[in-house]
Protein backbone atom coordinates (compact mmCIF):
# COMPACT_ATOMS: atom_id res chain seq x y z
CA UNK A 1 0.00 0.00 0.00
CA UNK A 2 2.63 2.65 1.07
CA UNK A 3 4.55 1.65 -2.27
CA UNK A 4 1.89 2.46 -4.05
CA UNK A 5 0.53 5.62 -2.61
CA UNK A 6 4.43 6.51 -3.12
CA UNK A 7 4.79 6.35 -6.76
CA UNK A 8 1.64 8.31 -7.38
CA UNK A 9 1.82 11.17 -4.17
CA UNK A 10 5.04 10.26 -2.10
CA UNK A 11 6.61 13.75 -2.80
CA UNK A 12 3.37 16.16 -2.00
CA UNK A 13 3.38 13.61 0.91
CA UNK A 14 6.95 14.38 1.85
CA UNK A 15 6.81 18.54 0.78
CA UNK A 16 3.04 18.84 3.06
CA UNK A 17 4.00 16.34 6.36
CA UNK A 18 7.82 16.65 6.11
CA UNK A 19 7.48 12.73 6.51
CA UNK A 20 8.95 9.67 4.70
CA UNK A 21 6.17 7.93 3.09
CA UNK A 22 6.29 5.20 5.57
CA UNK A 23 3.97 1.85 7.29
CA UNK A 24 6.35 3.41 10.66
CA UNK A 25 3.46 6.54 10.55
CA UNK A 26 -0.47 6.56 11.26
CA UNK A 27 -2.45 7.32 8.02
CA UNK A 28 -1.52 3.75 6.31
CA UNK A 29 -2.18 1.96 9.57
CA UNK A 30 -6.08 3.73 9.60
CA UNK A 31 -6.73 3.25 6.12
CA UNK A 32 -5.75 -0.45 6.44
CA UNK A 33 -7.73 -0.85 9.36
CA UNK A 34 -10.88 0.58 7.20
CA UNK A 35 -9.92 -1.76 4.53
CA UNK A 36 -9.73 -4.86 6.52
CA UNK A 37 -11.60 -4.98 9.86
CA UNK A 38 -15.74 -4.62 9.39
CA UNK A 39 -16.26 -3.99 12.23
CA UNK A 40 -14.26 -0.24 12.29
CA UNK A 41 -16.01 0.12 9.12
CA UNK A 42 -19.68 -0.24 10.71
CA UNK A 43 -18.67 1.75 13.59
CA UNK A 44 -17.61 4.74 11.18
CA UNK A 45 -20.60 4.34 9.29
CA UNK A 46 -22.36 4.96 13.02
CA UNK A 47 -20.49 7.84 13.22
CA UNK A 48 -18.80 6.11 16.36
CA UNK A 49 -15.29 5.87 15.32
CA UNK A 50 -13.01 8.43 16.40
CA UNK A 51 -9.05 8.07 15.67
CA UNK A 52 -6.24 9.52 17.91
CA UNK A 53 -2.70 8.96 18.69
CA UNK A 54 -1.87 7.43 22.59
CA UNK A 55 -2.27 11.04 23.32
CA UNK A 56 -5.33 11.55 22.29
CA UNK A 57 -6.62 8.04 23.76
CA UNK A 58 -5.59 9.92 27.24
CA UNK A 59 -6.95 12.80 26.92
CA UNK A 60 -10.16 11.33 26.06
CA UNK A 61 -10.15 9.08 29.09
CA UNK A 62 -9.39 11.85 31.59
CA UNK A 63 -11.21 14.59 30.27
CA UNK A 64 -13.80 13.11 27.52
CA UNK A 65 -12.09 15.85 24.67
CA UNK A 66 -10.99 14.12 21.84
CA UNK A 67 -8.05 16.43 20.60
CA UNK A 68 -4.39 16.04 20.25
CA UNK A 69 -1.40 18.37 19.93
CA UNK A 70 0.78 19.54 17.18
CA UNK A 71 3.66 17.36 17.94
CA UNK A 72 1.81 14.16 18.15
CA UNK A 73 -0.56 15.37 14.88
CA UNK A 74 2.91 16.23 12.62
CA UNK A 75 3.44 12.30 12.79
CA UNK A 76 0.43 11.19 11.45
CA UNK A 77 1.38 11.72 7.39
CA UNK A 78 -2.17 14.04 7.80
CA UNK A 79 -0.86 16.95 8.89
CA UNK A 80 0.12 20.12 6.65
CA UNK A 81 3.30 21.12 8.72
CA UNK A 82 3.85 24.23 6.74
CA UNK A 83 -0.02 25.71 7.65
CA UNK A 84 -0.53 23.90 11.32
CA UNK A 85 -4.02 21.70 10.24
CA UNK A 86 -4.95 18.37 9.24
CA UNK A 87 -4.80 18.68 5.16
CA UNK A 88 -7.70 17.77 3.07
CA UNK A 89 -5.24 16.38 0.12
CA UNK A 90 -3.81 14.29 1.72
CA UNK A 91 -6.88 12.53 3.98
CA UNK A 92 -8.38 12.37 0.11
CA UNK A 93 -5.22 10.44 -0.85
CA UNK A 94 -5.52 7.80 2.11
CA UNK A 95 -9.02 7.86 1.73
CA UNK A 96 -9.88 8.78 6.06
CA UNK A 97 -12.48 10.76 6.74
CA UNK A 98 -11.78 13.74 8.56
CA UNK A 99 -14.60 13.20 11.24
CA UNK A 100 -12.93 11.09 13.09
CA UNK A 101 -9.77 13.00 13.85
CA UNK A 102 -8.83 15.09 17.02
CA UNK A 103 -8.85 18.78 17.37
CA UNK A 104 -5.02 19.98 17.42
CA UNK A 105 -4.01 21.91 20.62
CA UNK A 106 -0.65 23.31 22.01
CA UNK A 107 1.90 21.59 24.02
CA UNK A 108 1.55 24.04 26.51
CA UNK A 109 -2.39 24.69 27.01
CA UNK A 110 -5.26 23.99 29.05
CA UNK A 111 -7.24 20.83 28.48
CA UNK A 112 -9.58 20.86 31.16
CA UNK A 113 -9.67 19.18 34.52
CA UNK A 114 -9.58 15.47 35.01
CA UNK A 115 -12.20 13.60 37.56
CA UNK A 116 -9.35 10.99 37.71
CA UNK A 117 -6.77 13.18 38.06
CA UNK A 118 -8.47 15.33 40.28
CA UNK A 119 -6.18 18.30 38.44
CA UNK A 120 -6.33 19.98 34.90
CA UNK A 121 -4.52 18.67 31.99
CA UNK A 122 -2.17 21.53 30.91
CA UNK A 123 0.22 19.53 28.86
CA UNK A 124 0.43 17.46 25.96
CA UNK A 125 3.84 16.73 23.91
CA UNK A 126 5.25 13.73 21.76
CA UNK A 127 7.61 10.70 23.53
CA UNK A 128 10.98 12.83 21.54
CA UNK A 129 9.83 16.23 21.56
CA UNK A 130 9.32 15.46 25.65
CA UNK A 131 12.63 14.19 25.58
CA UNK A 132 14.13 17.78 23.48
CA UNK A 133 12.22 19.95 26.10
CA UNK A 134 13.80 18.01 29.00
CA UNK A 135 17.49 18.43 27.99
CA UNK A 136 16.57 21.91 27.11
CA UNK A 137 17.32 21.96 23.85
CA UNK A 138 15.45 25.40 23.22
CA UNK A 139 17.77 26.99 20.83
CA UNK A 140 18.33 26.84 17.34
CA UNK A 141 20.83 23.76 16.47
CA UNK A 142 20.73 22.31 19.74
CA UNK A 143 20.30 18.54 20.04
CA UNK A 144 19.70 15.27 22.07
CA UNK A 145 19.43 11.62 21.37
CA UNK A 146 17.30 9.15 22.78
CA UNK A 147 18.26 5.10 22.70
CA UNK A 148 15.61 3.28 23.37
CA UNK A 149 13.60 0.24 21.72
CA UNK A 150 14.52 2.75 18.77
CA UNK A 151 16.66 5.59 18.66
CA UNK A 152 15.86 9.16 17.61
CA UNK A 153 17.86 12.20 17.30
CA UNK A 154 16.15 15.78 17.69
CA UNK A 155 17.67 18.66 16.54
CA UNK A 156 16.19 22.54 17.29
CA UNK A 157 15.43 24.59 14.44
CA UNK A 158 13.55 26.87 15.93
CA UNK A 159 11.31 28.58 13.17
CA UNK A 160 12.81 27.39 10.59
CA UNK A 161 11.68 24.47 8.26
CA UNK A 162 14.49 22.45 6.25
CA UNK A 163 13.65 19.75 3.80
CA UNK A 164 16.71 17.14 3.97
CA UNK A 165 17.05 14.08 1.74
CA UNK A 166 15.97 10.99 4.45
CA UNK A 167 15.20 13.36 7.54
CA UNK A 168 12.08 14.02 8.99
CA UNK A 169 11.04 17.31 9.70
CA UNK A 170 8.47 17.40 13.10
CA UNK A 171 6.91 20.25 15.49
CA UNK A 172 8.95 19.91 18.35
CA UNK A 173 6.48 22.27 20.40
CA UNK A 174 3.62 24.78 20.50
CA UNK A 175 2.68 27.63 22.50
CA UNK A 176 -0.02 30.36 21.75
CA UNK A 177 -0.42 28.92 17.97
CA UNK A 178 3.40 29.41 17.56
CA UNK A 179 5.39 26.32 16.58
CA UNK A 180 8.92 25.63 16.94
CA UNK A 181 10.04 23.03 14.48
CA UNK A 182 12.55 20.04 14.88
CA UNK A 183 14.43 17.93 12.33
CA UNK A 184 14.36 13.78 13.04
CA UNK A 185 16.52 10.90 12.60
CA UNK A 186 14.90 7.92 13.20
CA UNK A 187 16.64 4.86 14.27
CA UNK A 188 13.50 1.77 13.85
CA UNK A 189 15.74 -1.03 15.93
CA UNK A 190 18.24 -0.49 18.76
CA UNK A 191 17.47 -1.87 21.90
CA UNK A 192 15.02 -4.00 20.56
CA UNK A 193 18.54 -5.92 19.58
CA UNK A 194 19.76 -6.14 22.70
CA UNK A 195 16.39 -7.95 23.65
CA UNK A 196 16.68 -10.44 20.59
CA UNK A 197 20.34 -11.13 20.91
CA UNK A 198 19.44 -12.42 24.59
CA UNK A 199 16.51 -14.06 23.27
CA UNK A 200 18.71 -16.10 21.09
CA UNK A 201 21.18 -16.93 23.20
CA UNK A 202 23.84 -14.56 21.64
CA UNK A 203 24.31 -11.59 24.37
CA UNK A 204 27.20 -11.59 26.19
CA UNK A 205 28.23 -9.37 29.38
CA UNK A 206 31.73 -9.36 28.14
CA UNK A 207 32.81 -7.48 24.56
CA UNK A 208 35.21 -8.75 22.94
CA UNK A 209 37.74 -7.23 20.47
CA UNK A 210 37.53 -5.19 17.56
CA UNK A 211 37.09 -7.46 14.85
CA UNK A 212 36.20 -6.80 11.41
CA UNK A 213 32.42 -8.17 12.40
CA UNK A 214 29.52 -5.47 11.63
CA UNK A 215 26.08 -5.93 12.60
CA UNK A 216 23.50 -4.27 10.18
CA UNK A 217 19.97 -4.57 12.57
CA UNK A 218 17.11 -3.86 9.89
CA UNK A 219 14.89 -6.15 11.42
CA UNK A 220 12.09 -4.03 10.41
CA UNK A 221 13.69 -2.31 7.58
CA UNK A 222 16.20 0.97 7.63
CA UNK A 223 14.84 4.39 9.20
CA UNK A 224 16.86 7.13 8.98
CA UNK A 225 18.38 8.68 6.81
CA UNK A 226 17.58 5.38 4.17
CA UNK A 227 14.17 4.82 4.53
CA UNK A 228 14.54 1.18 2.93
CA UNK A 229 11.30 -0.66 4.35
CA UNK A 230 13.23 -3.92 2.23
CA UNK A 231 16.44 -4.06 3.77
CA UNK A 232 16.80 -7.11 6.60
CA UNK A 233 19.43 -7.65 9.48
CA UNK A 234 22.88 -8.83 8.28
CA UNK A 235 25.89 -9.86 10.09
CA UNK A 236 28.97 -9.76 7.97
CA UNK A 237 32.48 -10.93 8.82
CA UNK A 238 32.01 -13.75 10.85
CA UNK A 239 34.60 -16.52 10.93
CA UNK A 240 35.86 -19.90 12.57
CA UNK A 241 36.81 -17.19 15.61
CA UNK A 242 33.64 -15.63 16.35
CA UNK A 243 32.07 -15.58 19.40
CA UNK A 244 29.18 -14.45 21.08
CA UNK A 245 31.50 -11.47 22.80
CA UNK A 246 32.31 -9.94 19.46
CA UNK A 247 28.27 -10.30 17.83
CA UNK A 248 27.83 -8.41 20.74
CA UNK A 249 30.34 -5.82 20.26
CA UNK A 250 28.96 -5.40 16.77
CA UNK A 251 25.53 -5.23 17.71
CA UNK A 252 26.38 -2.07 20.28
CA UNK A 253 28.55 -0.39 17.96
CA UNK A 254 25.75 -0.70 15.30
CA UNK A 255 23.56 1.83 17.00
CA UNK A 256 26.69 4.50 17.31
CA UNK A 257 27.10 3.98 13.43
CA UNK A 258 23.44 4.74 12.87
CA UNK A 259 23.32 8.02 15.18
CA UNK A 260 26.82 9.06 12.63
CA UNK A 261 24.46 8.29 9.33
CA UNK A 262 22.15 10.63 10.88
CA UNK A 263 24.52 12.82 12.19
CA UNK A 264 26.53 12.92 8.59
CA UNK A 265 23.10 14.04 6.93
CA UNK A 266 22.30 16.84 8.85
CA UNK A 267 25.29 18.08 8.86
CA UNK A 268 24.18 19.64 5.41
CA UNK A 269 22.10 22.42 7.94
CA UNK A 270 23.54 21.38 11.52
CA UNK A 271 27.22 21.16 12.79
CA UNK A 272 26.85 18.44 15.79
CA UNK A 273 29.52 19.70 18.39
CA UNK A 274 28.08 17.42 21.47
CA UNK A 275 25.79 14.96 21.82
CA UNK A 276 23.18 14.93 24.39
CA UNK A 277 22.01 11.86 25.53
CA UNK A 278 19.20 9.67 27.31
CA UNK A 279 17.27 6.46 27.25
CA UNK A 280 18.08 2.74 28.56
CA UNK A 281 20.47 2.11 26.12
CA UNK A 282 23.01 5.12 27.80
CA UNK A 283 23.32 2.81 30.69
CA UNK A 284 25.74 0.84 28.46
CA UNK A 285 29.36 2.31 28.68
CA UNK A 286 30.82 0.58 25.87
CA UNK A 287 28.17 2.07 23.97
CA UNK A 288 28.66 5.19 24.54
CA UNK A 289 32.27 5.81 24.79
CA UNK A 290 31.91 4.26 21.19
CA UNK A 291 29.63 6.72 20.09
CA UNK A 292 31.87 9.13 21.34
CA UNK A 293 35.01 8.01 19.37
CA UNK A 294 33.17 7.31 16.13
CA UNK A 295 31.60 10.92 15.72
CA UNK A 296 34.80 12.21 17.39
CA UNK A 297 32.35 14.67 19.57
CA UNK A 298 31.51 14.40 23.40
CA UNK A 299 28.49 12.72 24.68
CA UNK A 300 27.28 13.62 27.69
CA UNK A 301 24.67 10.92 29.25
CA UNK A 302 21.62 12.36 31.47
CA UNK A 303 21.69 10.77 35.02
CA UNK A 304 18.10 11.16 34.80
CA UNK A 305 17.17 8.32 32.91
CA UNK A 306 13.65 9.32 32.06
CA UNK A 307 14.07 12.51 30.32
CA UNK A 308 10.73 11.56 28.34
CA UNK A 309 8.86 11.77 31.86
CA UNK A 310 10.74 15.16 32.91
CA UNK A 311 9.60 17.00 29.38
CA UNK A 312 5.98 16.14 29.96
CA UNK A 313 6.29 17.39 33.58
CA UNK A 314 8.14 20.41 32.38
CA UNK A 315 5.31 20.98 29.42
CA UNK A 316 2.35 20.73 31.98
CA UNK A 317 4.40 23.37 34.33
CA UNK A 318 4.57 25.49 31.34
CA UNK A 319 0.76 24.95 30.46
CA UNK A 320 -0.06 25.96 34.10
CA UNK A 321 1.81 28.93 34.23
CA UNK A 322 4.22 27.80 36.52
CA UNK A 323 7.26 27.49 34.30
CA UNK A 324 8.73 28.85 30.88
CA UNK A 325 11.09 28.19 28.24
CA UNK A 326 13.50 30.41 29.87
CA UNK A 327 13.54 28.60 32.72
CA UNK A 328 14.10 24.85 32.21
CA UNK A 329 15.73 23.04 35.07
CA UNK A 330 19.50 22.04 34.30
CA UNK A 331 20.41 18.63 33.76
CA UNK A 332 23.46 16.45 35.32
CA UNK A 333 25.55 14.73 32.84
CA UNK A 334 28.17 12.10 32.74
CA UNK A 335 30.73 13.02 30.07
CA UNK A 336 32.24 10.85 27.26
CA UNK A 337 35.15 12.36 25.67
CA UNK A 338 36.29 10.89 21.85
CA UNK A 339 39.48 9.29 21.61
CA UNK A 340 41.28 7.49 18.17
CA UNK A 341 42.13 9.09 14.91
CA UNK A 342 40.19 10.48 12.26
CA UNK A 343 41.68 7.56 10.24
CA UNK A 344 40.70 4.75 12.66
CA UNK A 345 37.13 6.36 12.43
CA UNK A 346 36.63 7.14 8.72
CA UNK A 347 38.11 3.44 8.25
CA UNK A 348 35.50 1.88 10.38
CA UNK A 349 32.65 4.02 9.32
CA UNK A 350 33.37 3.09 5.67
CA UNK A 351 32.96 -0.71 6.24
CA UNK A 352 29.80 -0.03 7.91
CA UNK A 353 28.50 1.78 5.03
CA UNK A 354 29.41 -0.98 2.88
CA UNK A 355 27.76 -3.74 5.34
CA UNK A 356 24.81 -1.23 4.95
CA UNK A 357 24.94 -1.11 1.14
CA UNK A 358 24.82 -4.94 1.69
CA UNK A 359 21.61 -5.42 3.74
CA UNK A 360 19.92 -3.24 1.60
CA UNK A 361 16.36 -4.27 -0.97
CA UNK A 362 17.10 -7.47 0.41
CA UNK A 363 13.06 -8.73 1.09
CA UNK A 364 11.73 -8.91 -2.33
CA UNK A 365 8.13 -8.08 -0.42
Amino acid sequence: MVEEIAEEHGREVKEKTGLEMDAYFSATKIRWILENVPLARRVLERGDLLFGTVDSYLLWKMTGIHATDHTNASRTLLYNIHRGEWDEDLLEIFGIPREILPEIGDSFQDYGPSDALGAEVTGVIGDQQSSLLAHGCTSHGEMKVTYGTGTFMLVNSAQELHEIRGILTTVAWSSDSRRTFALEGSILSSGSVIEWLKSMGLWSDEIGEETSLFFVPAFAGLGSPYWDQRARGLIVGITQYTDRRHITRAALESMAYMVRDIAEVMGEKVKVKEIRADGGMTRNTFLMKFQADIMGVPVLVSREREMTSRGAAIAAAIGVGNASLHDIPGVEYERHNPEGDDGWREERYGRWKEAVRRSMHWSPG
